[in-house]
């Protein structure tokens, strides 16, 4: 199961970096065109700049992503969005017919979506609570109504992941709290995740602090966004330890459950075992000698 979603990403790098180098192409041929002096004096120009800008973007989405199955159409909002952002930035005479009518559809648009998305959350707080109760961790019964939801597309995988270091960073503090039915084997306390990731966390405020003095001396917005990016990381830091505090290793009548947070999973049913031990203190140390 790994190794398939392992290729299933590595297929999609294509599309992603093929539609990166496709839209930088774009933006810079009609960079050239706005800088020419017949752009600079006919508006008709600038009204071509802004209709390839802002149709071409969603439109190298569609062909590379959408079309090949690997998104949905709802994608196409934020390369709609982009486009027309970048055709104002290149256009000449960016107060365009075309440029009008964006800026006053785009806001309709974007009511649209918000409703769509409104959607989406009231089905996805349906889905979870049928998930819930058949799945052992929060986690996977999120993950599972996520699939039923938006189905298993890049961004709803990479939108799942960091929704739930957010949720794990900002709300996981709370006690395990024992389950009936299984039987909990919490190991960061063992292992001393702990203590790595309370010094993890402890270099990256040092370092925090510290690039920030030195950036802002040469541009404050600078030092403050890298700030909010460390911070950021940081509370990923921090949900990543909730997430492997959490998700302690689970035995019920049938299945073995191991968890490493978010990072790694297995489900091992006992029929499928020929020998199942706890290990204690000692063993490690009897196994090297």
């Amino acid at each position: 199961m790994r190794r398939r979603a392992g290729e299933a990403s590595a297929q999609r790098l294509p599309g992603f970096a093929g539609l990166a180098l496709l839209a930088a192409l774009l933006v810079t041929v009609e960079v050239v065109i706005a800088q020419s002096t017949a752009a600079e004096r006919h508006t008709l120009m600038s009204t071509a700049i802004t209709v390839d800008l802002a149709l071409g973007f969603p439109l190298l989405a569609y062909l590379l992503l959408v079309r090949r199955g690997r998104f949905g159409l709802l994608v196409l909002v934020p390369f709609l969005l982009v486009g027309a952002l970048v055709a104002r930035l290149v256009a000449p005479q960016p107060d365009n017919p075309v440029m009008n009518f964006l800026e006053l559809a785009l806001p309709a648009l974007e009511l649209g979506v918000i409703a769509v998305g409104i959607w989406k959350l009231r089905r996805l707080l349906a889905a979870y609570r049928l998930a819930r109760p058949t799945q052992p961790y929060p986690f996977d019964a999120f993950r599972l109504s996520v699939e039923r939801v938006f189905g298993r597309s890049g961004v709803a995988r990479a939108g799942t992941m960091e929704a739930a270091f957010l949720a794990f960073g900002l709300g996981g503090w709370r006690r395990i709290r024992p389950e009936e039915g299984y039987e909990a084997f919490p190991t960061h306390r063992r292992a001393g995740y702990v203590h790595l990731v309370g010094i993890v966390a402890g270099l990256v405020a040092v370092e925090t602090v510290g690039v920030h003095l030195v950036v802002s001396l040469w541009s404050p917005v600078t030092a403050w966004v890298l700030t909010g990016l460390a911070l950021y990381s940081l509370l990923w830091i921090l949900g990543d330890l909730n997430a492997v505090r959490l998700s302690p290793h689970r035995l019920d009548q049938g299945t073995l459950h191991l968890r490493v947070g978010f990072r790694w999973a297995a489900d091992v049913p006992l029929d499928r075992m020929s020998v199942l031990r706890l290990w204690a203190e000692g063993d490690v140390a009897d196994s090297k000698e």
